[in-house]
């Protein structure tokens, strides 16, 4: 019996007048959430997503003070993952296209929302808005050091903690500023793999698309409405396939 063969459609996808203009742009800015590194097999670290899957999980800026020991052992198991992940297709092309623009005097400043390190493997210079798992720092003097994943004191006397944002606490100052400083002289701003459930996040594309009036797509499963809604276009498609909306 024969093999019945099924001819597989490669073409790119449909992109409209807003899709084509962001991608004509010099200078992008692209904010990565949790989407982005799902298909490296890391689950959602923050937001209502984490929430449900792993509600009990001390990862609240109250487990902090209540609980130190069960929020690093926590952090330590998801730095655990996060070392053992591959960067896939879409951290891929992403790098490919910020080589490209910088190559060709532009710029792709990446900001993400993601705590592993699949960005920087895949040799991309990102911005993390939420820390990294692989470092620590001291609750008092502020000193970043490697992490050890484990209780320890400051030579000044503090506790180390994870250098990641709780949920209930804000976001990285040096993100912030570099964000505010990309804005002024970027050209569209693109959203992948988030569902809007940071507030910098929202407050960014607000300032993007408002203040700014960059032209702004988002790529993500499943997009809610009221964030949809802050984006020129909305599509609902795997992260992966970022590179057909990136800048060419």
């Amino acid at each position: 019996m024969g093999l019945t063969k099924r001819r597989l459609d490669f073409r790119p996808p449909v992109l409209d007048k807003n899709m084509h203009k962001i991608i004509a742009c010099r200078r992008v800015i692209l904010i990565t959430g949790a989407g982005l590194s799902a298909p490296s097999g890391l689950r959602p670290y923050n937001g209502a997503a984490a929430k449900e899957l792993d509600p009990d999980s001390p990862n609240h800026a109250i487990d902090w003070e209540m609980r130190p020991r069960e929020v690093i052992d926590y952090h330590r198991r998801r730095a655990i993952a996060a070392a053992e992940a591959e960067p896939n297709a879409g951290h891929r092309s992403i790098t490919v296209c910020q080589e490209r623009m910088a190559a060709a005097n532009g710029s792709l400043t990446i900001f993400t929302l993601n705590t592993d390190e699949l960005h920087e493997r895949a040799n991309s210079h990102v911005h993390h808005v939420y820390g990294q798992l692989s470092w620590e720092v001291c609750s008092d003097c502020g000193t970043h050091t490697p992490a050890m994943h484990r209780v320890s004191t400051c030579p000044c006397g503090g506790k180390r903690r994870p250098d990641v944002l709780l949920r209930g606490e804000g976001h990285k100052y040096d993100a912030e500023v570099a964000f505010k400083a990309a804005v002024k002289r970027s050209d569209a701003i693109i959203c992948v793999g988030t569902s809007g459930e940071s507030d910098a996040v929202r407050a960014w594309v607000r300032v993007a698309t408002t203040h700014y009036g960059l032209p702004s797509l988002l790529l993500t499963r499943h997009p809610t409405d009221t964030f949809g809604a802050m984006f020129d276009s909305v599509v609902d498609n795997a992260s992966q396939e970022i590179r057909h909306y990136l800048p060419r």
